[in-house]
């Protein structure tokens, strides 16, 4: 049970860090955020699920391809302003015009595209032509 808490909470303490350095780069204004791909795993997270697999079905990662947990995480944290988190239709159609939005950062772990309507958080870090 200690193995599962403690993944649990470095997990979430993990996709909160990352998510404040990705946001503290950007002022939101107006613009929808799309996530595309999944955020790394906390290393306690990946050894967890190394020595216990079943734990792989219930430690999550929120900011995953839209998952609408993922915003829920980053509006009740501060992070980003309520409703601008982007799901469903409108997400896939952000995604599938993500290399019309140019990219203002990029590290090891995503890449940042950003415009006056779109904040774009790339995990897959797709290069376009």
């Amino acid at each position: 049970m200690s193995t599962y808490s403690n993944a649990l909470l470095s997990q979430n303490k993990y996709e909160l860090n990352m998510a404040s350095a990705i946001f503290s780069r950007l002022e939101i204004k107006n613009q929808k955020i799309t996530v595309d791909g999944s955020s790394p795993q906390s290393p306690e997270a990946l050894l967890a699920k190394k020595n216990f697999p079943f734990l792989g079905k219930i430690i999550h990662v929120y900011m995953s391809n839209g998952w609408n947990w993922g915003g829920r995480l980053l509006e009740l944290n501060g992070i980003i302003p309520l409703g601008h988190y982007v799901v469903g239709e409108e997400r896939e159609m952000i995604v599938n015009k993500k290399c019309l939005i140019p990219i203002t950062h990029s590290n090891n772990y995503y890449i940042i595209r950003s415009d006056l309507k779109n904040v774009l958080i790339d995990f897959n870090k797709q290069q376009c032509n």
